[in-house]
Formats: C-alpha cells, structure tokens, sequence
C-alpha cells in the first residue's frame, strides 16, 4: 500500500512510514507502536481522516491511533481505507 514509503525506527517506541527527504513529521504518513497487551497503529495527521467507523482513538492536536488487541479485533477493510487515506492525505490528492 505504501511501496515508496521510508521506514523510519525510533527506538524503543515505534517503526513510522513516511515519504520525503526529511525524518520530519510532515513527511510522515503512519506508525506502528508496540505495547505490553496491545500494538498502535498511528496516523501522523489522524484528526484529518474520515473515520465513520470511530476505531481512531487519541486527543492530541494530531495523532490519532488504532489500538489492536488481537488479530480477531481488527476491521482489516476499515484500516486499509484509512491508510490508503493517510496516504492520499500526505500526498495532497485527497478530493
């Protein structure tokens, strides 16, 4: 979904996928954030997504995240649409 996407480590917090020339958060589309019980997986500009299903949770003025619990809770339709969103959104082409 993301073939010319960066992978950035920021360890020990997360690997984030991004496009550009800068590790800056501007260029940064998603990330993925491993936890004790669970895994994040985090939009850079997550409050600018369409998310009629409400799986987006966070208050910060940006981030927001999907938080899985196991492979049976996720809505693999539902995340694919909001990474190929955030995607668009990074690249300007959202209409």
């Amino acid at each position: 979904m993301l073939p010319d996407a960066e992978e950035y480590f920021y360890q020990p917090y997360n690997v984030s996928y991004g496009t550009g020339e800068s590790h800056s958060d501007k260029d940064l589309i998603l990330y993925i954030a491993p936890l004790k019980d669970s895994v994040n997986l985090g939009f850079y500009r997550g409050v600018s997504l369409n998310d009629p299903k409400h799986l987006l949770k966070g208050i910060g003025k940006r981030l927001r995240h999907v938080k899985i619990q196991s492979m049976d809770a996720i809505h693999l339709d539902d995340i694919k649409a909001l990474i190929l969103e955030a995607k668009q959104e990074r690249l300007g082409t959202i209409e």
